[in-house]
């Protein structure tokens, strides 16, 4: 369950390990872990149901408020692990965090505006990457990067990461 403020998730205690996880996938769970300063780590499982819509929405860019049974902490979606072949998600790990906390995540990349090289038609605009890896405290992590291109009027003219203007104590982690 979800509240666009404060996203919960629901996780409880995993006994399952190794390769008996595949027993939890097929039954639509979803096998994880949590680590972090200062804390063993503990694994973890989700309903899949449950986690897809989570993951869709705040991605890697969200804290958390993680509930395992009656304890409760603030974590980040840290790493995903897919299937090479169907892309379903067969393993999540979760890094504990606290609001002032030092972080580096990917943030998504959307571009802004309409580019004048390709209103008048001399060339198109080509996005190399997706996103950025930013490095900033929990709580000032944006959900994503604009990047503006109206300035770009060459079809040879390229924005750089030097380029951007980022949030306030954010620095690019590449």
């Amino acid at each position: 369950m979800t509240t666009d403020k404060n996203p919960v998730i629901n996780l409880e205690p995993r006994t399952i390990q190794k390769k008996k996880v595949r027993q939890l996938r097929r039954n639509g769970i979803l096998p994880g872990s949590i680590y972090g300063k200062g804390i063993d780590p503990i694994p973890v499982q989700v309903n899949s149901r449950d986690f897809m819509p989570i993951l869709k929405k705040y991605h890697g860019t969200s804290i958390l408020n993680a509930k395992i049974g009656k304890k409760s902490m603030q974590v980040l979606i840290h790493e995903i692990q897919r299937d090479r072949v169907s892309n379903n998600v067969l393993h999540v790990d979760f890094m504990k965090v606290t609001l002032k906390d030092k972080v580096t995540v990917d943030v998504p990349i959307t571009l802004v505006g309409e580019a004048p090289v390709e209103t008048m038609g001399k060339g198109r605009i080509s996005q190399e990457t997706s996103s950025l890896q930013l490095k900033c405290t929990a709580s000032d992590i944006p959900d994503q990067i604009e990047v503006d291109i109206t300035t770009i009027t060459a079809k040879d003219q390229s924005i750089h990461g030097r380029d951007l203007v980022l949030p306030d104590g954010a620095k690019l982690a590449h």
